[in-house]
């Protein structure tokens, strides 16, 4: 099954007009445009930005230490979660440190302490994560991001698309050691979805640096 077996599907091509707009940039782009928060399809999200925001301090990012678990948007809880940076002479590796229960039954499996390059596709959707990653690492800026998985189940084509936000988070001395990331999925066809770990396919769609001011 890839992406191409989808053919006209209408709902999907839609979709793909909006997520794959060249105006907030396209993985043929050397750095995506800037979006502004109150753009972000998630009203949940626009909430945790605020909080993010507002937990930083005089500091250009917030530290981990100063994020107040109560104070995050409680409905988004679920969804969720906290990738921790490792960075040792082999390299740079991101894990897992805790992950909210939506993302996890989306996943198939628990996410806690897995480190992400060996449990998501080295392509598709593992790539984006990776290259969003990238992005907040080296400018030290929230990066959200949007796609699309397809997977078969029983013989039918299920679509289902992911926002994703990826907040920067420093340690105590002030390097950007943590993400905190929110991501919710929704429905586009078929209610059959097999957990996105096991996508069939994935497009990626935009991905914007979020404004900061």
């Amino acid at each position: 099954m890839t992406w191409n077996t989808l053919g006209s599907n209408t709902t999907a091509r839609d979709h793909l007009a909006v997520v794959g707009d060249p105006e907030i940039g396209g993985a043929d782009q050397p750095r995506p445009a800037t979006i502004h928060p109150a753009c972000f399809p998630e009203p949940d999200f626009i909430n945790l930005f605020s909080c993010w925001q507002g937990f930083k301090g005089l500091g250009a990012v917030p530290l981990r230490s100063a994020i107040d678990p109560t104070l995050l948007p409680r409905k988004l809880l679920q969804n969720i979660s906290i990738i921790e940076r490792l960075i040792s002479v082999d390299g740079e590796r991101f894990r897992y440190r805790l992950a909210g229960t939506a993302i996890e039954q989306a996943a198939g499996r628990s996410l806690t302490w897995a480190y992400l390059d060996e449990i998501l596709p080295a392509k598709g959707y593992g790539a984006q994560v990776h290259r969003q990653l990238r992005l907040l690492t080296e400018l030290e800026a929230p990066v959200y991001a949007e796609g699309a998985y397809l997977t078969c189940v029983d013989d039918r084509t299920g679509l289902r698309t992911t926002c994703h936000l990826m907040l920067p988070l420093a340690d105590d001395a002030g390097a950007i050691r943590y993400v905190l990331t929110a991501q919710t999925f929704g429905t586009l066809r078929n209610l059959n979805h097999a957990p996105f770990l096991q996508a069939d396919d994935f497009q990626s769609g935009r991905m914007a640096i979020v404004r900061t001011r």
